[in-house]
């Protein structure tokens, strides 16, 4: 067990006490809206790099943007897409 200065216990110790083990924070799952946001905002994104226009004098082919991304883009129904590109549009 480790010890502290002048060979005092340490106030961090194994098993931790009941209310050490309340006072941690909780493991945070994101909820449906907070996922789909999530989505919306890598896909917006994820357009708005695909779409950039090329440099003048510069190579054409030097768009940087995620292939995981692009795939699921394109595996998605179109309606789909359509909803996360518009998301926050009304």
């Amino acid at each position: 067990m480790p010890k502290g200065p002048k060979g005092q216990k340490s106030s961090l110790s194994w098993p931790p006490s009941l209310d050490q083990w309340r006072a941690r924070p909780k493991r945070k799952r994101l909820n449906a809206n907070e996922k789909r946001a999530s989505k919306a905002a890598a896909v917006q994104h994820f357009a708005q790099q695909y779409a950039r226009k090329a440099q003048k004098g510069v190579e054409p082919n030097d768009r940087q943007y995620e292939r995981e991304i692009e795939e699921s883009i394109k595996s998605m129904k179109p309606e789909e897409l359509d909803r996360l590109l518009r998301d926050g549009e009304d």
